[in-house]
């Protein structure tokens, strides 16, 4: 991970976490048990490029994966990555939280990234 040298980016980055974890537990799980390629390709698409604007590479590729199971139709693909998302997720929160970037009482009713 790299922590964006932007002051606006940087504030914005624990609501980005917070609002990412809600919409992979929520959205993304909703998307793959409807089978919505389209979706599932486009939360792959933002997911990406917001990964990248907020230096989350990892969460970036992941995005890249959601597009390419979206492609191909990959849906016990897709569904396996999410404990993966949440989890990465979890990880970059307690990251932030353990270098003072976010309060650990930060975290709250945040709209979706989507």
């Amino acid at each position: 991970m790299v922590i964006p040298e932007d002051p606006i980016l940087r504030d914005m980055l624990a609501d980005f976490v917070e609002s990412w974890k809600r919409d992979v537990s929520h959205k993304l799980t909703d998307i793959v048990t409807k089978k919505d390629d389209v979706e599932l390709f486009r939360f792959g698409h933002t997911l990406r490029g917001s990964g990248r604007q907020f230096g989350m590479l990892g969460m970036s590729d992941y995005g890249a994966l959601l597009q390419d199971f979206a492609r191909e139709q990959q849906w016990d693909s897709a569904s396996n990555l999410i404990p993966v998302l949440q989890s990465e997720l979890h990880t970059i929160q307690q990251y932030l939280i353990d270098r003072g970037i976010a309060p650990s009482d930060r975290f709250s009713a945040l709209p979706s990234n989507l």
